[in-house]
């Protein structure tokens, strides 16, 4: 299972990227650094505020499918490890 970190500051990020992940059709959780026992669908906007934003977060993908297209388009949110 493949693993990004991002980092979501604004209600827009949320907002974006929760569309983005609906819109692309990737199946993907996503959960705060600090809080691995709270796990959220990436496609939730809902469940994205209910998560730590102040922490950075990490997207869990379930699936391979648009992968490569969906960490291209959130490039903006990405944090480098």
């Amino acid at each position: 299972m493949k693993s990004i970190y991002l980092k979501l500051k604004t209600v827009e990020d949320v907002k974006d990227f929760a569309t983005l992940v609906s819109a692309l059709n990737i199946k993907a959780d996503v959960h705060s650094i600090t809080n691995s026992r709270h796990i959220v669908p990436a496609d939730s906007v809902l469940g994205l505020f209910s998560l730590n934003l102040n922490d950075q977060l990490i997207v869990l993908f379930n699936k391979d499918d648009n992968e490569e297209e969906f960490v291209h388009k959130c490039s903006r949110w990405l944090i480098v490890k």
